[in-house]
């Protein structure tokens, strides 16, 4: 459940840069760690 949550969070911060942003950036606007973005992109 939380990685469908967290996979929204993504696609929302993804959306304004096209599909490129760092994953860096992705941690800083989405307020997840590494582990959890790889969690909800499987």
């Amino acid at each position: 459940m939380d990685e469908e949550l967290w996979a929204g969070k993504i696609a929302r911060a993804m959306d304004p840069h096209a599909g490129r942003i760092s994953t860096e950036e992705l941690m800083a606007e989405t307020g997840l760690d590494q582990d959890r973005i790889e969690r909800a992109v499987q």
